[in-house]
């Protein structure tokens, strides 16, 4: 912008001002309603309830395949198995994220042996923002050994996560947990998308000599209690979940699982 005095006058410069009032943005509970609808369906029947598991396990996959998070043999995502807790849901080695069904899922125990379905060897992988934003000084768990082969690593890792719901593996990748596979796949694809934002803030503010506009503590944990809770996890990754579904003629419903269309 800039302003003049008269015709003959060179026109002088004139930085606009940052409006900086402070405005409170309410009450983060108003989000989402407190009832069961924001939760995922409860079971009464543990084989009822691992089929529905692993369908969602199934379709989560079909998620990270169209998003581009699939590079060859390379990624899993896993879901304890309600039937034995003991025990979880894991893709199977050599099957590409898009091609996988529920019957393809094999079952391991914690020391990764095969107790139902084929053959299988894990291996961990990482998204490009992800990878990018791991080379940096920002991580979570420093000692990147390359592959995760061994116990003492995935126990080292654990630790590392402690009750957190994301971690970012130095020179590895990202890694998620949630209490449903719905908040864990919407926090891996809003941790993906984060590390990209950062990267392109980084990177504008190091050409343009501008520092970057942090957001504060206040803000950030309400704004964590408003959408970065469980069931808010949970909510978001309905969203995700609805586009694979049509796949199956299928739209999961708040509160009631899903149902055909």
């Amino acid at each position: 912008m800039t302003s003049t005095t008269s015709s003959n006058t060179a026109t002088t410069p004139v930085e606009s001002s940052r409006v900086t009032t402070q405005h409170r943005s309410g009450d983060p509970d108003l989000a989402f309603q407190t009832d069961d609808q924001i939760y995922p369906p409860k079971f009464g029947d543990k084989y009822e309830e691992r089929a529905y598991l692993k369908h969602r396990l199934t379709l989560a996959f079909r998620i990270f395949a169209n998003y581009g998070f699939s590079e060859g043999l390379a990624g899993h995502i896993t879901v304890r198995d309600p039937v034995d807790p003991e025990s979880f849901w894991v893709n199977p080695f050599g099957l590409h994220f898009s091609l996988i069904r529920d019957e393809d899922l094999i079952r391991v125990d914690h020391t990764g042996k095969v107790v139902d379905g084929g053959r299988n060897r894990r291996l961990n992988y990482g998204t490009t923002y992800g990878r990018a934003f791991c080379a940096t000084d920002h991580v979570l768990y420093t000692n990147f050994a390359g592959l995760v082969f061994a116990t003492e690593e995935g126990k080292a890792i654990a630790a590392c996560l402690g009750d957190r719901k994301a971690a970012l593996l130095g020179n590895h990748g990202l890694l998620t947990a949630g209490p449903s596979i719905e908040a864990a796949v919407a926090w891996f694809v809003l941790l993906e998308k984060l590390c990209e934002i950062q990267l392109a803030a980084d990177a504008s503010a190091a050409g343009s000599g501008k520092p970057l506009v942090k957001i504060g503590h206040e803000e950030a944990l309400s704004t964590h209690h408003a959408i970065g809770r469980p069931e808010g996890g949970y909510f978001t990754g309905l969203t995700l979940f609805q586009v694979v579904e049509k796949e199956f003629g299928e739209m999961t419903f708040l509160g009631r699982g899903v149902e055909s269309l």
